[in-house]
């Protein structure tokens, strides 16, 4: 959900393996906020090495945050198999143990905000930002996880320009039309990233001159308690 990712492990105690009534369940939390990343690669001692495939080179050199071997217990019994899924994460805030039902709830109750999400809905979003919002400036409020999760700055500062948004104003100023334009353009630009695994082109955010009118300076402005 948003720049979190939830890992719930459940242990059986039954002898055929399924859950019954005394299953026990923990929960990793997983934050990967400005700069986390995460890789998930099946191995098999059989080929050799982990060469780990798929990870950038970049990658490749740095320590890792976490590293999880998931086994399929039923698939060693039956044929031997041992191969394994490994779960690596960079630059990641881990906590663990987390509540089972917090992750639930979360993903029950924000998924329909979260911009990158299969299950995201642009009238769930533009009603919370609409309500919980109305007392923030329309920048804080996109960057709270609990409205909008996932924004992150580059896609607040993209996609309030793109939408023709002065970043100062407050969320009860905004008309429903411009509202709305702030949430399509949002959901574009995080799923336009999420379809090429990079940002799309910046046209203000850590530039000079905008690339919209190529003429006007672009100059950073803070504001707020941050």
């Amino acid at each position: 959900v948003g720049k979190e990712l939830f890992l719930i492990f459940s242990k059986s105690f039954g002898g055929d393996g399924l859950p019954n009534q005394e299953s026990r369940e923990s929960a990793l939390r997983l934050h990967f906020g400005m700069n986390g990343s995460l890789n998930t690669r099946k191995i098999n001692p059989s080929w050799g090495n982990d060469k780990g495939y798929g990870v950038a080179p970049w990658k490749q050199k740095k320590a890792s945050t976490l590293r999880l071997y998931l086994a399929n217990q039923n698939n060693h019994v039956n044929n031997g198999s041992s191969e394994y899924l490994i779960i690596e994460c960079w630059e990641t805030n881990v906590s663990y143990p987390v509540s089972v039902s917090m992750a639930r709830n979360k993903l029950m109750n924000n998924s329909s905000r979260d911009v990158c999400s299969s299950l995201f809905n642009a009238q769930d979003a533009f009603a919370c930002l609409k309500k919980r919002g109305q007392r923030m400036n329309i920048s804080d409020a996109l960057l709270d996880q609990d409205i909008c999760p996932g924004v992150g700055n580059i896609i607040k500062i993209e996609s309030l320009h793109r939408a023709k948004i002065d970043p100062r104003r407050s969320v009860s100023s905004l008309s429903e039309g411009e509202l709305r334009r702030v949430v399509k353009h949002t959901r574009q630009f995080s799923m336009d990233w999420l379809r090429t695994g990079r940002a799309g082109e910046k046209l203000v955010y850590n530039q000079t001159v905008c690339g919209t009118c190529k003429g006007m300076s672009v100059k950073m402005q803070k504001f707020g308690g941050g």
